[in-house]
């Protein structure tokens, strides 16, 4: 009897992680969504989102896929799979976020010189008056 009672608990347990994990999942893709509809991200992000999401949303109902992988990969535990799997995505957008401020730098750079090298010269006055 008791085993029976520990297993509907869990049970409770897992729908409460499902429904946070949808409400979650719904509310950031919708974000998404609206960044793509606004022009801000375009389609190859609302996929890749699109893939965080549903990633989300597997490991909440259905963890035995991970745990599937995780025997795969040699890892014991699904959670295990999904916090490397994140590691590796945060990793991978650190970087490109890197490669984009770089970029933004050298570009912000080469605007300043071409509009110092447009501009007429204009004397500086000489602040002791």
């Amino acid at each position: 009897m008791q085993n029976t009672l520990a297993h509907d608990y869990k049970k409770g347990e897992n729908m409460i992680v499902q429904v946070a994990a949808l409400l979650f999942v719904l509310f950031a893709w919708s974000r998404a969504l609206l960044r793509y509809k606004d022009n801000k991200i375009g389609m190859a992000g609302v996929v890749f989102w699109s893939i965080i999401w549903i990633g989300v949303l597997l490991l909440a109902f259905a963890p035995g896929l991970f745990a599937q992988f995780g025997e795969f990969v040699g890892v014991q535990r699904p959670v295990d799979v999904a916090v490397y799997t994140c590691l590796i995505v945060l990793l991978y957008l650190v970087f490109r976020l890197y490669v984009k401020q770089e970029t933004g730098e050298v570009e912000l750079t080469r605007l300043v010189r071409r509009i110092a090298l447009q501009s007429p010269k204009k004397k500086v006055e000489s602040q002791s008056k």
